[in-house]
């Protein structure tokens, strides 16, 4: 995890666990809801009294006089001889104290008008309690006091509440709710107290360069199917393995994992696509000799291929180089599949193999597989520049701690962790494909068909498809089928050359 997180990372993560955030903000906002309802209701009710209504004006020399006498007055009305006859005339079942912090008595400003304010679980306790604390407060101050007061305005109480508001409180509840759902979001993607990992602990204690989702098949990165959520995680993934190793031309990167799934091949395939489509004149290397996919995934010829060239000590690994769908990215595929592949593995063919793949001056990437021993991986990710542990969370628990130590132990140290997950698109990625889908219909049918060129050269009209290039998807179908175009007979010389 960066030190700096921005807007889109932080809505992304919140959006991957949106069903997770909106539940928890209904269970809350509920929650606020149903509490609120088991609150008793507190209304409210209020009357005027004229205070000292018989002052004579020439007796008050001053304005700070009369406020100090209204003041006065004020404090009468909350005084224990107006409450305690309160209580007994009303029969009320509360203590002198629990009605003094029930009534309130506030001055208006420049006037001698008390306003008396009483709160009470019903309103018309509220209204009696009101009137009658301005009946007693006028006999009481009769008694002590040569001024008279007078009652102008009725006690009234309105049939709503004052407390508690449910609307607000229901609100206030669920917004609650949405920060801390979206607070467990964050810190269940980006973990800070564990920088560098999703994860605690299946996958080892390497840096983690990001999560994939998983799929059967390489993705397509063309511009009609941006914005792709999961091209955008391998475009992050290839940014922070350029940032965190600064790959060069003639550097060797390792991708290491288990085949269940082609989840390692695929990830293998799409990182070198994305090699691709930056210039990189990425090779990638099928060194799974007893299970390849490869060649399966860009359809291509598996033999010969990587297994020929290891038995050949002569041969040279230029004229086993394919052209593939993605402008910019050559295969070797891994040729007849051998049941002898540790042998083949040895030092003096690995040298030999890096020593070639460093000639050809691009980015190489090798596929390599996890399955059998650790030993043939340790082989190649002690010559490789760059060692990348591929796996999942849930399926490889416990694999990586143990490959990154055996490694360790062969004086190899993995440069990072890639974790492919399978996951179902989220509705805001349902919602993007959905229009985006729809406004290229619509583009489409305003355009109208495209006009067959004419075939003046004797030429099939859409010969010119035959050549693929970057922007081409792997899969040129929706059933998953992968095209290979057919390309004109070329050495491999010539191909890396171009």
């Amino acid at each position: 995890m960066s030190d700096v997180l921005d807007l889109r990372a932080i809505s992304r993560a919140v959006a991957r666990r949106w069903l997770f955030v909106l539940s928890v903000t209904a269970v809350a906002a509920v929650a606020g809801n149903l509490v609120t309802r088991q609150v008793d209701p507190v209304y409210e009710a209020t009357t005027s009294v004229l205070a000292g209504q018989n002052v004579d004006p020439a007796d008050v020399d001053d304005s700070d006089a009369s406020e100090r006498l209204t003041l006065t007055l004020a404090e009468l009305v909350r005084g224990r001889p107006v409450m305690s006859a309160t209580v007994e005339d009303l029969g009320l079942d509360q203590t002198i104290e629990q009605l003094r912090r029930r009534t309130s008595v506030d001055v208006v400003t420049g006037t001698q008008v008390l306003v008396l304010t009483v709160q009470a679980d019903s309103p018309e306790l509220a209204e009696d309690i009101a009137r009658v604390v301005a009946e007693q407060f006028i006999a009481f101050s009769a008694d002590v006091t040569p001024l008279r007061q007078t009652v102008i305005e009725p006690a009234n109480a309105d049939d709503d509440p004052v407390s508690p508001d449910r609307t607000f409180n229901t609100i206030l509840a669920g917004a609650i709710g949405f920060l801390v759902a979206s607070a467990v979001a964050l810190l269940r993607e980006f973990r800070p107290w564990r920088k560098g990992r999703r994860e605690p602990g299946p996958l080892g204690d390497a840096v983690e360069f990001g999560a994939v989702p998983s799929g059967d098949r390489p993705i397509a990165f063309t511009p009609a199917a941006w914005p792709s959520f999961d091209a955008e995680a391998y475009a992050e993934v290839f940014a922070r393995l350029n940032l965190a190793l600064g790959l060069r031309s003639g550097r060797v990167m390792l991708v290491v994992g288990r085949s269940a799934g082609g989840r390692r091949s695929i990830a293998a395939a799409n990182l070198a696509t994305m090699f691709a489509l930056a210039g990189a004149r990425p090779v990638l290397v099928d060194a799974d000799l007893r299970r390849p996919i490869q060649h399966e995934l860009f359809q291509v010829p598996s033999a010969p291929g990587l297994r020929d060239y290891l038995t050949q000590p002569g041969g040279t690994l230029v004229d086993l180089i394919r052209d593939t769908s993605v402008e910019g990215l050559d295969l070797v595929p891994a040729g007849t599949v051998s049941p002898n592949a540790a042998i083949l593995l040895s030092p003096p063919n690995l040298d030999r193999l890096f020593a070639a793949l460093q000639h050809l001056g691009g980015i190489a990437l090798i596929d390599c597989p996890l399955d059998e021993s650790t030993a043939e991986a340790a082989l190649l990710a002690q010559r490789a520049d760059v060692v990348v542990l591929v796996g999942s969370q849930r399926r490889d628990a416990g694999l990586g701690r143990r490959t990154i130590a055996e490694l360790e132990l062969a004086g190899v140290d993995v440069s990072g962790i890639l974790v492919v997950e399978p996951r179902k698109p989220s509705t805001i990625e349902r919602l993007v494909r959905l229009f985006g889908a729809r406004s290229r219909r619509e583009r489409n049918a305003a355009e109208g068909p495209p006009e067959a060129p004419a075939d003046t050269d004797g030429l099939a009209a859409g010969a010119d498809d035959r050549h693929l290039t970057a922007d081409a998807p792997l899969a040129g179908s929706g059933n998953g089928e992968v095209r290979r175009p057919e390309a004109p007979a070329e050495t491999g010389a010539h191909r890396r050359s171009r």
